[in-house]
């Protein structure tokens, strides 16, 4: 089966470097700003590989993906000609 990417908006990637960035610079000190116990660290680190990995859908689905336009156009419906349907009849 071949490998079909497809089409993910740009606020998916902006969310995601958005997130990463949250995740590397702002949570790992959470823990002693907020006085809460929990491994702000390790948190960090697992939101930091999920946006990443978000991030590297988002750049493949630019460079490999259809554009929606031809991905709307595949699932239309398909009209049919005025013979085929003089055929039918």
């Amino acid at each position: 089966m071949a490998f079909k990417p497809s089409p993910l908006k740009s606020s998916f990637v902006a969310a995601s470097i958005i997130g990463f960035l949250l995740s590397v610079f702002w949570l790992p000190g959470a823990d002693e700003r907020w006085n809460v116990k929990f491994d702000s660290q390790t948190w960090s680190f697992a939101f930091g590989i999920v946006f990443f990995l978000m991030f590297v859908a988002g750049v493949i689905s630019m460079l490999k993906a259809p554009p929606e336009s031809q991905v709307r156009e595949y699932f239309a419906p398909k009209k049919e000609s005025f013979e085929s349907k003089k055929k039918r009849r």
